[in-house]
């Protein structure tokens, strides 16, 4: 039942103890539409935790799949290898049209497979910048990490090193791989096969993909750099004539890697993992267990354009303290932003409740002034309250996208100053990508002014009643005249 094919038995991970998917590769007499498979593994397998939609009974796993009259191919995913090392089979396949329904083809002998010993562990893993002109901002290309690490066995030429990085970030087409001593005393025992000396070493990215769609939060896989190409074996346990081992110090191993582009937001935690691996087989040597004891950090971006101004253009030396005005909130993303994510401005000043009609008297605190739509006829809003402006789902927009807002606020004191004091945005899952503190707008106003120096009125106070002028301002015989931006 079974053509001629590299491995018709393929194991993801053959290490005892470890899980993985199991590719059955085979050639069926007879086709059928819609066939039952049936695959029963050898006793030493687990398969109660088998992750694609299959039943199982006993060791017996049932899957559903087309079959062709020729060569086909079904994968199992999820099955734990025996515990032990050795040899496992054999392993029985059977088709039929339907649950109950007669064999159609079958092969109770179909092959056996070699599981290897369970692999070594690494320690001392730790992950960080090279830090000569990297850093861990968020969307910053072409970084380089390091990769620092102790293996616990011997290499063969050619075995190769397997870096996992974090889904959020992007290993480019164009990745670089190096080798370097953690004591500048060792040698270096890394060697590309260009030659004894050559420490840059050949390495291949694998594919990653984007679930989310167009415009939402990525949604991206993890990649795996293979590191390969290495001239010479490493022998770190056995010994020399002298009695140490042959390549002392070859068991810290440090790598670095470029062509890094970071996240897209800030994550408190990511994923890392490093295994060696037996050239040309899935026999895994060491691997890691832990996560690094010293894992980098990313951080956000900044924003550097934002204005805080009068809504219709005032004379800024016009504005008295505690005037009550409009003011447009204005800001630059420094990042792009994604669909239905959060911002959030903090003010000096205090927000007031804008003016309304109806249903909307008395309610609205703060005004979109541009209509940003994340998704069909739902639109970005905004709420003030205190000093603190959120606004909700936003529509993606790339970086240096403008976002414009308008609100209704009683204004500090010259002392202190009318600013923006700090802008964060996030994404849907309340992950920062820009987040900024200090530099930001300032509503430039000298001393408190006054009706009669500002305003050419040369007469006592206001009269009581007060009196409304402009837009929301009131003057009265004990305070100086609020003045509008409308004014």
């Amino acid at each position: 039942m079974s053509q001629w094919v590299n491995n018709p038995i393929h194991l993801s991970a053959n290490n005892a103890g470890d899980s993985g998917d199991v590719t059955f590769s085979f050639d069926a007499t007879t086709a059928l539409t819609s066939a039952q498979v049936f695959i029963t593994f050898p006793s030493g397998f687990d398969v109660t935790s088998v992750s694609n939609d299959a039943a199982t009974s006993g060791q017996t796993v049932q899957m559903s799949s087309a079959i062709v009259a020729g060569f086909n191919s079904v994968t199992v995913m999820g099955v734990g290898n025996p515990s032990s090392a050795g040899g496992q089979g054999p392993f029985k396949i059977v088709t039929r049209a339907s649950t109950d329904g007669q064999i159609v083809d079958a092969n109770y002998s179909f092959g056996s497979v070699g599981i290897a010993a369970a692999a070594g562990s690494i320690t001392n893993f730790g992950v960080a910048w090279e830090a000569t002109t990297n850093s861990g901002e968020v969307n910053k290309t072409n970084q380089k990490v390091l990769f620092t690490f102790t293996i616990a066995n011997d290499l063969w030429k050619h075995d190769m090193f397997v870096l996992t990085f974090p889904s959020q970030f992007t290993v480019s087409s164009s990745v670089t791989c190096a080798s370097y001593v953690t004591v500048n005393t060792d040698i270096n025992y890394y060697n590309s096969t260009a030659g004894a000396g050559s420490h840059t070493l050949d390495c291949k990215e694998t594919a990653q993909t984007d679930s989310a769609a167009a415009g939402n939060t990525p949604v991206k896989t993890a990649q795996m750099v293979y590191i390969y190409g290495n001239a010479n074996d490493i022998d770190i346990s056995s010994t020399s004539v002298a009695g140490a081992a042959a390549h002392s110090g070859a068991e810290n191993v440090k790598l670095e890697i470029g062509g890094i582009t970071n996240p897209f937001a800030h994550f408190t935690t990511y994923t890392w993992a490093v295994k060696t691996q037996r050239f040309q087989t899935t026999t895994t040597i060491d691997k890691t267990t832990t996560s690094p004891s010293n894992p980098l950090t990313t951080t956000t971006g900044t924003i550097v354009t934002s204005t805080y101004k009068s809504t219709w253009g005032l004379d800024q030396t016009w504005i008295t303290d505690a005037a009550v005005i409009f003011m447009d909130v204005d800001f630059n993303f420094a990042n792009p932003v994604y669909n239905a994510g959060t911002a959030e401005v903090v003010l000096s000043d205090t927000t007031e409740v804008l003016p309304g009609a109806g249903s909307d008297a008395g309610t609205s605190t703060c005004w979109v002034r541009e209509a940003y739509e994340y998704t069909t006829g739902s639109y970005t809003t905004c709420s003030a309250a205190t000093s603190t402006i959120s606004v909700a789902n936003l529509a993606s927009a790339g970086a240096s996208s403008a976002f414009k807002m308008r609100i209704r606020a009683t204004l500090a004191s010259t002392t202190t100053n009318s600013k923006i004091n700090s802008i964060v945005t996030k994404t849907d899952a309340n992950h920062s990508i820009d987040n900024t503190t200090s530099g930001l707008a300032t509503l430039s106003r000298s001393a408190a002014a006054t009706v009669g120096t500002n305003l050419g009125y040369t007469g006592g106070n206001v009269a009581s009643p007060a009196v409304q002028i402009g837009t929301g301002v009131v003057a009265n015989a004990s305070a100086p005249l609020l003045v509008a931006g409308g004014f």
